[in-house]
């Protein structure tokens, strides 16, 4: 039970580890973030010496207004460059229903007015209630006039409350509007207006017009009601009561075609463009993270407006900073103390017509040239990145008679940022050529002799110059 109860908490500790890890991986790290400020013109570079090989870093740009120019990051458009739609949203009118209600009192100048109708004021009429107005056309006997003079306000009544919805719509419109100018606006880079309030207002106006229409609705199965105990009317009359017909079937109609006009799909044609706007309403985008290579890295950043008029931005950042540390691999051509013995045959007559024979030492020069291929390990330490010193070793090539392999190891300084000159020093090693010990120079030998040297190794001091590319 012991191992078991080990093994869990080593399994629980390896997988929170893990998750610490991919928040350290995948979370944006600032030191690794190159930050543009689109209002200042400023760059926060990624800090020195933070991002290495296969590391992730993140572009960020603070300061713009995402609703009027669009973000490139090497040529990846990263907000979406669709210019907002023309709304659509309440786009009715209520001109054609006005002609019809006043129709209604165009038909009452031609009723006769005699005996008490005379001294009808239309004030005394209720006609603000619908609970109200259904209990009096039942239960308070009214002359025929009375009653459709009553339903004369009544329409005038329901037009007035269709128009203030109206104006309502209207000022909705208005302020997405104003939401949509403010979001290309460069000093005002977020809206001062939800799309949750619109949607609460658009809703209240729904549930109104509903309302309105269930009133109508009511009103004029009240009249229609009232017509059918009442058939036998004269003509001018019939005419009165036809406007009014008319103008109860136009009230329905056209509350119908307000509500259309902010039915479910213009509402959502209203509020996406709003969604848009809010979503981008921070002033800063987030770049998703790119992973780095190890190479030079160009980052191309392009700000293109949404709307005529506006300038373009684009500039390229380019990382990482020059490496102080360099590896470079480059052809040296050296001069070394390393040189072998070279000795000549002088034959001599003995007086006896024979020879004998003696060694001569040539005395070449201790100087040995070649070629060396020399990989150099260093750092760079001026501002510049123009000046290094470094550690270098590699194998060589002896240019003499016999060409021999040579080791090179030492150290040396080099000029250059990227192609460089390279002076290096130290020690050379490799096979030379030597008089055996077994041979005096000063003995005479009666025949040339043979085998005298003898192949042995040296080490001397070299000096190299040569060419390096820093990649």
């Amino acid at each position: 039970m012991t191992a078991i109860r080990i093994l869990l908490h080593v399994g629980l500790f390896c997988f929170w580890a893990s998750l610490a890890h991919a928040q350290k991986i995948h979370n944006p790290d600032a030191t690794k973030t190159i930050t543009f400020d689109f209002q200042q013109k400023s760059i926060t570079p990624i800090k020195k010496g933070s991002l290495r090989d296969s590391n992730w870093y993140w572009v960020k740009v603070t300061g713009v207004n995402l609703n009027l120019y669009k973000v490139s990051v090497n040529q990846t458009d990263t907000v979406t460059e669709k210019p907002l739609p023309p709304l659509s949203f309440g786009a009715t009118g209520l001109e054609d229903l006005t002609k019809v209600v006043a129709g209604i009192g165009e038909a009452f100048l031609k009723l006769p007015t005699a005996g008490e109708e005379k001294n009808f004021e239309p004030s005394q009429v209720d006609v603000r209630l619908l609970e109200y107005q259904m209990l009096t056309f039942v239960q308070i006997p009214k002359t025929v006039e009375d009653t459709l003079l009553q339903h004369q306000r009544l329409t005038e009544d329901h037009l007035f409350e269709l128009n203030q919805l109206k104006i309502r719509i209207d000022q909705v419109r208005h302020r997405a509007d104003t939401v949509q100018l403010n979001a290309i606006n460069p000093r005002s880079p977020s809206p001062d207006t939800s799309y949750g309030s619109i949607l609460k207002e658009v809703e209240a106006i729904r549930a109104g017009l509903v309302q309105l229409s269930v009133s109508i609705r009511n009103s004029k199965t009240t009249f229609d009601q009232f017509m059918a105990a009442n058939a036998e009317l004269d003509d001018d009359t019939q005419k009165v009561a036809q406007a009014i017909a008319a103008a109860y079937t136009a009230l329905l109609a056209k509350v119908m075609e307000v509500y259309e006009s902010i039915n479910a799909q213009k509402t959502n044609e209203l509020l996406t463009p709003l969604v848009h706007i809010q979503n981008l309403s921070s002033g800063e985008y987030l770049s998703m993270p790119f992973q780095y290579k190890g190479n030079e890295t160009h980052v191309d950043i392009t700000l293109t407006p949404k709307v005529e008029g506006y300038p373009t931005y684009k500039t390229r950042y380019t990382f990482p900073f020059p490496k102080q540390n360099y590896a470079a691999v480059g052809l040296s051509f050296y001069a070394s103390g390393l040189f072998d013995d070279a000795y000549s045959t002088v034959a001599s007559g003995n007086g006896s017509g024979g020879y004998t024979y003696q060694l001569a030492d040539e005395e070449p020069p201790p100087v040995e040239l070649g070629t060396a291929l020399l990989l150099r390990m260093g750092k760079k330490f001026n501002k510049t990145q123009t000046v290094g010193v470094h550690f270098t070793f590699g194998p060589g090539l002896s240019m003499t008679r016999q060409i021999r392999p040579r080791f090179l190891l030492g150290g040396g300084i080099s000029f250059g940022k990227k192609h460089m000159l390279s002076i290096d020093a130290g020690l050379i090693a490799g096979p030379v050529e030597r008089l055996s010990r077994s041979v005096d120079t000063r003995q005479v030998f009666d025949a040339p002799p043979d085998d005298i040297l003898v192949s042995r190794l040296s080490a001397k001091a070299f000096v190299a110059i040569g060419y390096v590319y820093k990649f």
